[in-house]
């Protein structure tokens, strides 16, 4: 059986003359890791899932991953986005409403200088159990999906 923590394979080392080395199956593995995916112990896992964000009747912070309202609104809320700081190609923020807004909306403000596929205005949820995805697709740009 292979231990991917402690065995090693074979390779042909391109940048050391075509020399025949050996590399553990553990450093493969991280030097394949890279955005949305650590290694440890050469096992690779998904690491840009994000949580669950519960929020109530607030103005809040998003964050990376599944947000949703837990409350009736009793005024119009703002979400901003996260920060572009410490976000990568291919992050995902999902807003859903909660299923009363009582007339009211949430409006999905971007953070700094982002734009929301090209627009520096905010999104407005307007109905019970409204749902969007956004994907963080370069440096200060989310896109909608």
């Amino acid at each position: 059986a292979v231990d991917v923590a402690a065995d090693s394979i074979a390779i042909v080392d391109a940048n050391d003359s075509n020399k025949t080395r050996k590399e553990s199956i553990a450093d493969l593995v991280s030097a394949m890791a890279g955005t949305g995916l650590t290694a440890s112990a050469g096992v690779l896992s998904l690491s840009s899932t994000g949580g669950v964000n519960g929020i109530g009747d607030a103005n809040a912070t998003l964050s990376e991953g599944y947000n949703y309202g837990t409350a009736q609104l009793s005024a119009d809320r703002t979400w901003t986005m996260p920060a572009s700081a410490g976000m990568s190609v291919g992050d995902k923020v999902v807003v859903k409403a909660p299923a009363d807004v009582n007339g009211r909306k949430i409006i999905i403000s971007r953070a700094g200088s982002q734009t929301i596929d090209g627009y520096t205005v905010g999104i407005e949820l307007e109905s019970d159990n409204a749902a969007i995805t956004l994907i963080y697709a370069a440096a200060d740009t989310w896109i909608i999906i």
